[in-house]
């Protein structure tokens, strides 16, 4: 019953009750009083399946009911309607048999619209069918009818009533208003009149308003309405338009514990998936709710679809019809309806008496359940004859077609595959019925992608991969015995790609360092502890790169760590998946599908090697217990070689491994993408994970420059606020130990993490974005900052999120100042007490955090060049990812690239206006730090002039000039050991220039 004082623990009591209900197979078995909510919304949602009527005296017009009034009827003809209204050849045992014969099990109409018009005789007014030429009681002769043949009788009811002197508003959207309301005295006419019809046509099983979102009307009228009719019929079903907490068109019905209603309205679409709340969509077999003439109708196909879709949402759909003005529903209306009725007989055993689920409906069709049966309804194959769902914990024990062909059903570790050729697939929906070991109710909804369930990781498989955030990647082999790059620096031929290029250490060199590889000093369990002291929540190791040379007991090959030339003969990958589980850090194997040791590799004996290919991935999926990642490389070969592999793979590793993450370099888009020695771009719609080297090279290299610590950490922050993983990269030394330089920044980096890693670990990025200032994070209503670069003069201003930050806390600096104004904040923290990595700034917000809107924080430098027009003389590959803006975007996570072998390049800026110039700032890669020459130029006269000659750059360069003014500038680099990079390139001014108009 009603809780005035709380509605929601009714509806949660009324909730729980139907699931044990259902769950226990009974609808209909409880009998006292107390619990008739439940016994009636069980019963209700059974039924499924309800018709909806709209009629009037609008009818004569064939224009919309209550809302043509005051449009295109004058409300002054509109009202007078009625006085012609005379169907005389309405027949409610006629309607009562179309809804039956359409399969539908109750039945709704307007008792009285927004227009006023009643539609029974009512002793509270003379607008209504009494005085009309017709007389007859509508509302009574459709309740004796639907008694008769077993349909459940309803009635809707307006709220609003634009027709009434008493009721405020007088037209559509409140245009006008009466001169003399008593909105009081209106309610109690309402109630009146709700009352009325429950002691002369009842009992009612629904009472339906609309109405609700007028200004008069108010969420204690509401309530109080909602009260006073559950005492007169105990158990009446009553929806939520009664009160104001439904949300537009959606339905939904927002504060649940405020509003009454006992279940959701969506209107003109499909609700969305929901099991908690009880919904019903009401949608027109048409276009309009009253009648029109020659209005569109839907489809068969659309008809049937919706039912489906709606059912298998765990929503009934209460169909409409607009009757005639002579009392006939229209026949092609009747015929639509018996079309489906005739569908119905054949399939209805999935749609009455069924939940929906367990997996959700969309593109691919919708799924009901009943005791151990799941029905699927097929209306979109992922192939001509190929459907996958993602998998269930219960086992399919028989499967069974209804309807033309037998499907072949599947069930593997990453789904449930179903096959049915094109020919015997249903227009509508291919129907199979499938049994299962247990309660099908029991089994966890689950949305089905767009594509096979194999081809997608689960998204919460995803979420929790994203809450790690930081993983360890690990390039060895024999190689490091050399010190030079892993794969690359063999020479030879690189068969599949188009780009050539060789290597410096001979072939037969290269190919036999593993006969001299014993690295004797690896400890499995000192990396894993090493990655664990980092902060690290995975690893990813190279079981085998583009050389060929596998790091595991395989046994498609001899060139293997366990090989009888090797004189470590151990099994690297055995050890390493051991340690892991040992020190709770997720696995991952990084696999090359390139090969350039392979012979048959990309030759005309290809599938030797693709078999090959396959052996050695169902190898490292099977032989090393739960694997949580296959990370391929190198799957850039000429499509033609790879055919069918990629999905085959991706099928065969889903089956193996059903909770495998797959990346995207395996030759399909896989479950994120894999940004490369550089930081990805703001994305909350695809996953993504950076992965980056700790020094330059991939594999070891004695002496390479290492990053510092300020850039691992601020790398791994800009990552997270992006809303990516870092997979950052060592190279172990040839006797099996990590470099101690490099593990003393690892636990650098950890020891920093385990005083600020709350806004990493299981957070999302934003909802500022990274920038030069630095970036954000958040988790509930918490938002972190890591302030990186702080502006010049002044505090940092951040652009309003809309939303009030109730709390402000610096976690690694004395108190931070704040404020916060309708346009934005500003945080300032004293100079000398800023983190030189990150000052770390907690704000606690209204509401959850995620759900603002990502926004960019504009330039904190205050360069004259920010967000300006630029061009250079080279892009690293024609990428845009390198472009020449992203030296003037203020951002520390992108940079101008150009290609390898550039000795000599160009950057050029238009600020758009000449401006004036007194202070030049570049930022020079430390581990790119290969300018050796340049000059600062600016145009005038159509000739570049040089204001300043340099030699070496590096990070943070700044100088002072004597002022100058100009429009175009560039920086002219005159000599570099290799391609030059910059992550910025600023100009500034004096304070008057330093924001132009």
């Amino acid at each position: 019953m009603w809780n005035k004082h709380n509605p929601h623990v009714s509806n949660c009591l009324t909730m729980a009750l139907i699931t044990l209900l259902i769950g226990a197979g009974v609808s209909s078995a409880i009998g006292d009083e107390t619990n008739l909510d439940a016994r009636n919304l069980s019963q209700w949602r059974d039924m499924r399946f309800g018709m909806f009527i709209h009629w009037g005296p609008v009818a004569l017009k064939g224009t919309e009911i209550g809302w043509s009034r005051g449009g295109q009827v004058p409300s002054e003809e509109y009202d007078q309607l009625y006085r012609q209204f005379n169907p005389t050849r309405f027949d409610a045992d006629a309607w009562v048999k179309i809804a039956k014969t359409a399969g539908m099990k109750y039945l709704i109409i307007t008792s009285k619209h927004h227009d006023g018009f009643c539609i029974w005789p009512s002793k509270y007014t003379d607008y209504d069918i009494a005085n009309t030429p017709f007389k007859r009681d509508i509302l009574k002769e459709l309740s004796d009818a639907c008694q008769k043949h077993g349909i459940q009788f309803s009635t809707y009811h307006s709220i609003c009533d634009w027709y009434h002197p008493d009721y405020p508003l007088g037209s559509p959207g409140g245009r006008s208003a009466k001169p003399n309301p008593n909105m009081p005295r209106y309610v109690e006419y309402l109630k009146n009149q709700t009352k009325e019809i429950i002691d002369n046509y009842g009992p009612l099983g629904i009472m339906w308003f609309d109405g609700e979102w007028e200004k008069p009307w108010t969420r204690e009228y509401g309530n109080e309405l909602y009260d006073y009719l559950k005492k007169i019929q105990p158990g009446l079903i009553i929806n939520n338009r009664v009160s104001k907490g439904r949300h537009g068109m959606a339905g939904t019905t927002k504060q649940s514990h405020l509003n009454a209603g006992d279940y959701d309205t969506p209107e003109q679409r499909v609700g969305g998936f929901n099991r908690e709340r009880p919904w019903e969509t009401c949608m027109t077999i048409c276009r309009q709710w009253a009648w029109k003439p020659n209005d569109i109708m839907k489809s068969k196909k659309q008809c049937i679809q919706t039912l489906l879709q709606t059912v298998g949402g765990d929503g009934n759909l209460l169909f409409n019809v607009g009757p005639m003005p002579d009392g006939r529903i229209e026949p092609r209306q009747v015929e639509r309806l018996e079309e489906m009725g005739a569908w119905l007989k054949l399939y209805g055993a999935g749609v009455y008496g069924t939940r929906g689920g367990p997996f959700k409906p969309g593109k691919w069709g919708a799924a009901t359940c009943r005791n151990n049966k799941i029905w699927l309804y097929i209306m979109n194959w992922h192939t001509e004859d190929k459907l996958v769902l993602p998998p269930i914990e219960q086992r399919i024990v028989r499967s069974k077609t209804l309807g033309g062909g037998k499907a072949k059903v599947a069930q593997h570790g990453y789904g449930i595959e179903i096959e049915l050729p094109k020919a015997r697939q249903d227009e509508i929906a291919t129907v199979i019925e499938l049994t299962v070991d247990g309660q099908a109710i029991d089994i966890k909804p689950v949305d089905v992608p767009d594509q096979p369930a194999y081809l997608q990781a689960r998204d919460e498989l995803i979420r929790k991969w994203q809450d790690k955030r930081f993983g360890m990647f690990v390039h060895w082999g024999p190689v490091s015995l050399k010190g030079t790059e892993i794969g690359w620096s063999r020479q030879g031929p690189r068969r599949g790609r188009d780009r050539g290029g060789t290597g410096t250490i001979p072939m037969a060199e290269y190919d036999n360092l593993y006969k001299t590889f014993n690295p004797v000093k690896f400890d499995a369990d000192e990396w894993a502890q090493i990655a664990r002291d980092a902060g690290m929540k995975y690893m990813v190791f190279t079981s085998k790169h583009h050389d060929g040379f596998s790091m595991f007991d395989t046994q498609q090959t001899d060139y293997k760590i366990t090989s009888k030339d090797s004189p470590y003969g151990k099994d690297i990958c055995a050890q390493l998946a051991e340690a892991c589980r040992r020190h709770d850090l997720a696995l991952g194997w990084y696999y090359s599908p390139r090969d350039w040791y392979h012979p048959d590799f990309a030759t005309e004996n290809h599938q030797k090697y693709l078999d090959f290919y396959m052996n050695q991935l169902r190898e490292i999926a099977t032989n090393y217990g739960k694997l949580d990642i296959l990370w391929f490389d190198g799957l850039d070969s000429p499509r033609n070689l790879w055919g069918d592999i990629p999905e085959e793979s991706f099928k065969m590793l889903r089956s193996l491994q059903p909770d495998i993450l797959l990346n995207n370099r395996g030759g399909l888009p896989g479950d994120y993408d894999t940004p490369e020695q550089r930081v990805g771009s703001f994305n909350r719609e695809r996953p993504w994970e950076t992965c980056m080297t700790i020094c330059r090279q991939w594999a070891w290299r004695p002496n390479d420059t290492m990053k510092s610590k300020k850039q691992c950490i601020q790398t791994l922050l800009r990552t997270a606020g992006g809303d990516g993983n870092l997979l950052f990269n060592v190279g172990p030394m040839p006797d099996g130990r990590i470099e101690r330089r490099q593990v003393d920044r690892l636990r650098e980096m950890g020891s920093w993490l385990r005083q600020y890693g709350a806004g990493v670990y299981g957070t999302r990025g934003g909802p500022f974005k990274p920038g030069k200032w630095g970036a954000a994070t958040c988790r509930d209503n918490k938002i972190y900052l890591f302030v990186m670069t702080w502006p010049e003069e002044g505090p940092l201003e951040l652009p309003t999120l809309n939303r009030k930050v109730t709390k402000v806390r610096s976690l690694n600096t004395p108190p931070v100042k704040f404020e916060q104004t309708d346009e934005g904040y500003t945080i300032d923290v004293p100079t000398r007490s800023r983190d030189p990595i990150a000052t770390v700034i907690r704000l606690t917000v209204e509401g959850n955090a995620f759900e603002i809107t990502p926004i960019a924080i504009a330039s904190t430098s205050n360069s004259l060049a920010f967000g300006k027009k630029a061009n250079a003389s080279n892009v690293f590959q024609k990428s845009s990812h390198y472009a020449p803006g992203m030296a003037f975007d203020d951002n520390a996570e992108t940079r101008w690239a150009t290609d390898a072998g550039t000795h000599a390049a160009w950057l050029e800026v238009d600020l758009g206006q000449p401006m004036t110039i007194d202070r030049v700032k570049i930022d020079e890669p430390q581990e790119y730090a290969r300018v050796r020459a340049f000059e600062l130029q600016y145009r005038s006269s159509g000739a570049w002039k040089t204001f300043h000659k340099g030699t070496t750059i590096g990070p943070d360069f700044s100088i002072r000039i004597d002022p100058i003014t100009a429009q175009h500038v560039r920086l002219n680099i005159l000599k570099a050991t290799e391609g030059p990079t910059l992550w910025e390139f600023q100009l500034m001014g004096p304070k008057s220039s330093q924001k132009p108009d």
